[in-house]
């Protein structure tokens, strides 16, 4: 279950920062998107086909199929994470760097 919501939160994740925000036509995004959600069905696939986690009872081109669509998505949700805490540091440096000006013109009217 931990399995399907965390899928679900990449799922969600990349089509909101990575996918719809392209300048593409609404058609191709759409594609995108169920793309995605088609590529990240291994745990679905688990319950349609029977198995375990580590014994899946599926085809081996199916299982490679959705290992390696996994694990590209989580690599491009690492990506997408990494690449707003970068802009979100870059937004904080640039709005400090921006008041000092102002905050050393107030302290110097304090001051004197």
């Amino acid at each position: 279950m931990i399995l399907i919501i965390a899928n679900t939160f990449f799922i969600i994740y990349l089509a909101a920062r990575l996918i719809l925000p392209l300048r593409m036509s609404i058609r191709s995004r759409i594609v995108l998107c169920l793309l995605l959600v088609l590529a990240s069905f291994k745990s679905y696939a688990h319950f349609i086909y029977g198995g375990t986690f580590f014994n899946p009872d599926m085809p081996n081109n199916l299982y490679f199929f959705f290992d390696i669509s996994r694990a590209i998505i989580v690599f491009l949700c690492f990506l997408v994470i990494l690449r707003d805490l970068i802009n979100l540091i870059v937004f904080a440096i640039g709005f400090i760097f921006k008041n000092i000006p102002r905050i050393l013109r107030d302290y110097k009217k304090i001051t004197s």
